[in-house]
Order: C-alpha cells, then sequence, then structure tokens
C-alpha cells in the first residue's frame, strides 16, 4: 500500500515541468541507472519526494524513472545513510534529518544524531562570538581611523584655542571609547577560548559513543 501510494504520487508530479530546477541532466535521463540513482539519493538521506523530481527533470527529455528500480536502489542507500556513524555526522554539521531511516536503524540514527545536534550548537555558539570579535575589532580600527582625523585638524593652521580645545575632548572621548572597545574584546577573546574548549570537549566525549 505504501509502495502505490508513492507510485501514485509520482505518477502526479509528471504533469508538472516548471518552477523547479532539474535534479538529473539529460544524460542521466537518458542513461536511465535508476537502481544507482537511487542508491545515491538513499546515501544523501533524500526523502521519496526526490523521485517526483526526477519524473519532472525527465519528463522534458521523454523519460520515465523506473519507479521499482529506484525505490529499490534508495532502500540499498538508506542503509548506509542511516548509521550512527553518518547520523552524528549530520548532526555535528547542522545538518537536517528527514525522518527517512527504516524503523530497525531510525533509533540508533536519532540518538547518535541528537548527540551531533549538542556538539552543533556549541559550535554555533563559538561562531557567533568569533563574528562578535570581527566587530568589536572593526570597532577598534574604526576607532583608531577617527583618532587620527582629529588629532590632524589639530594640527591644521589657523584654530583657535576654544576649536582646539574641542578637537583635545574629542580625542579623548574617542580614546576612551576605545578602551571600552579593546575591553570588549578581551571580553570576547575570554568567551572564545571556553566555546573552543567546550567544542572540542564535547567531540571527545560524544563522537566515540557512535564510532564517529
Amino acid at each position: 500500500m505504501k509502495r502505490a501510494v508513492i507510485i501514485a504520487a509520482v505518477a502526479g508530479a509528471a504533469s508538472v515541468l516548471m518552477g523547479s530546477c532539474a535534479t538529473l541532466s539529460e544524460e542521466q535521463c537518458l542513461v536511465g541507472d535508476w537502481y544507482g540513482i537511487g542508491v545515491a539519493d538513499g546515501e544523501r538521506g533524500y526523502q521519496t519526494s526526490r523521485l517526483s523530481e526526477h519524473v519532472e527533470a525527465c519528463a522534458r527529455h521523454g523519460v520515465t524513472p523506473d519507479t521499482q528500480a529506484y525505490l529499490g536502489g534508495r532502500e540499498r542507500g538508506l542503509e548506509t545513510y542511516c548509521t550512527p556513524g553518518n547520523g552524528f555526522r549530520v548532526g555535528s554539521s547542522g545538518g537536517s534529518y528527514g525522518g527517512v531511516c527504516p524503523a530497525g536503524l531510525e533509533r540508533d540514527f536519532v540518538a547518535a544524531y541528537s548527540d551531533g545536534q549538542i556538539v552543533w550548537n556549541a559550535q554555533v555558539t563559538l561562531n557567533n562570538y568569533r563574528n562578535d570579535r570581527s566587530t568589536a575589532v572593526a570597532r577598534v580600527q574604526n576607532l583608531d581611523s577617527r583618532i587620527s582625523a582629529e588629532e590632524a585638524r589639530l594640527g591644521a593652521d589657523g584654530l583657535t584655542d576654544d576649536q582646539k580645545d574641542a578637537i583635545r575632548e574629542t580625542i579623548r572621548d574617542l580614546r576612551r571609547e576605545r578602551r571600552r572597545a579593546l575591553d570588549e574584546v578581551d571580553r570576547i577573546d575570554f568567551l572564545i577560548r571556553d566555546a573552543e574548549i567546550e567544542v572540542a570537549n564535547l567531540r571527545d566525549r560524544l563522537a566515540p559513543r557512535w564510532d564517529y
């Protein structure tokens, strides 16, 4: 029944030929290694809806996929995809899981995937700190430029004492702001060091559980 539903859905998709990029080239459609294409899609964790996209791509070349061969290949490919080690890899790299694994393989895959997501979340935190540091460093550099510009102004001819005092006050304010920006860089550096240790520790602790 499940396979019949899939075949019906694929047949319905054949009439929709616009609105998406081709998943297969003309040569791939004409060669027609549908078992091999199914294996490759299974190994990448694609859902059965991927076949509908192939139907759409190959209809442009007058080719209809072999549904049975494709589905058989996909099931074989899922055996490679749905391993605990791959589950950890997908989770720790920020990949998504589309619920494609057979019941007998899904439990360990999902457990490994969840551990991988813990690593990924820690990595995201680290990446955010690194982005924050780049922003803080850019602020220091901007302040350096502004200070240099004010110092150049101070050396100009014809300034009154009041004008010079105003420029000096601006320079003092900018230097105070620069010190605060440098303190922020130091604070973020501390957070980055802690986050790097956290990511490394999580990988060392969780990856071996899943032979990754």
